[in-house]
């Protein structure tokens, strides 16, 4: 009776740690392999008081040890790191998808849930209508011949009108990444503009909205990004835009665009790959969360690429640790593609 009473603990043992792996549990994944490290450390150090008291040299078990636990010590700092990653994408997007649904009077009831959430949040596609839970749909007479013929004429007057404008402004991520496919992407309601000039820093984007001013005039909807060259240290003395200055270059920027009576969308900085020595995911997701609350208390739309491309990073990132690569550039010009659709 013993033996099944173990065999049944083991058994919902390897279930539970099963689940852990399935459900993507970074935490939990994180104190397995710590208990595992400890366990395997004991083993260690017991293996080598073994050798060192008869065999006076390094036997083979506690060679194996010692490598297992230092695999699964390297294995414990790389969940903490993805846990917090994970953790920060979560929250971040919970709190842009509760933000959309207070603007748009939906049912708050059904965000509370996400905040205490362990998975990450579906954004939904802009431009997707979402119905409170009670909300019934509601039945409507088919047409009459009069309506249809009146739908039939409105529908002349569509392709008559002419196309919305839009102009893209950014640094290297939007002109050599996603900024040429928007346009295949928005399809022939649009016109898009953007300048062959990298936009660099915050700053020097504050510039171009003069150098490119008949441009901007002529717009109905400006999307722009700055980020990777304030963040960028090279000097190990710190970023070259201080947070407090790029925050204040980028609402700046905003204001000036909602001066003029623009739809506004700003792009957040992308992440970039582990091997880049100079730009730091953390500095990048320090100064998007300082600049994201004060553009939405503009009224400035944000299209999150960091989330976006954060999704699949060694996909989306090109070999120079920086810039998207095809398929990045690909994500991130559907995401900009379908934000500008939804604010036309």
């Amino acid at each position: 009776m013993r033996f099944f009473f173990y065999i049944r603990r083991m058994t919902r043992l390897f279930t539970s740690i099963k689940k852990i792996y399935e459900d993507n549990d970074y935490k939990a994944r994180a104190s397995l392999a710590t208990f595992g490290a400890v366990v395997t450390g004991f083993y260690t150090i017991v293996m080598f008081i073994i050798a060192l008291k008869f065999s006076h040299g390094l036997t083979i078990g506690g060679f194996i040890g010692l490598l297992i636990t230092a695999i699964l010590i390297h294995r414990v700092v790389i969940l903490k790191r993805t846990f917090k990653e994970h953790e920060y994408l979560t929250g971040r997007e919970a709190g842009i998808l509760k933000a959309l649904a207070i603007e748009h009077n939906l049912d708050p009831e059904s965000y509370k849930k996400l905040e205490g959430s362990a998975t990450p949040v579906q954004m939904p596609s802009p431009g997707t209508v979402v119905l409170p839970k009670n909300s019934k749909k509601v039945e409507t007479a088919p047409p009459t011949d009069v309506e249809i013929k009146d739908a039939l004429n409105n529908s002349i007057t569509f392709t008559e009108s002419k196309k919305a404008k839009v102009v893209l402004l950014g640094d290297s991520i939007r002109l050599l990444g996603y900024g040429p496919l928007v346009s295949e992407y928005l399809g022939d309601e649009y016109e898009v503009w953007q300048p062959e000039e990298n936009g660099k820093f915050a700053s020097n984007l504050l510039r171009q909205l003069f150098d490119y001013n008949d441009k901007i005039e002529s717009a109905d909807i400006v999307h722009f990004n700055a980020g990777e060259w304030d963040v960028c240290d090279l000097f190990g003395d710190g970023p070259f835009t201080p947070k407090e200055l790029y925050v204040r270059q980028i609402k700046r920027v905003a204001q000036l665009l909602i001066n003029k009576e623009k739809k506004v969308i700003f792009a957040t900085t992308t992440p970039v790959g582990k091997a880049n020595v100079y730009n730091k995911n953390e500095v990048i997701a320090e100064y998007n969360d300082a600049v994201i609350p004060e553009l939405m208390s503009m009224g400035v739309r944000i299209n999150d690429l960091y989330s976006v491309v954060s999704e699949n990073l060694r996909q989306n990132i090109a070999q120079d640790s920086l810039h998207l690569s095809d398929e990045g550039a690909v994500q991130c010009a559907q995401s900009t593609a379908r934000m500008i659709k939804f604010l036309k």
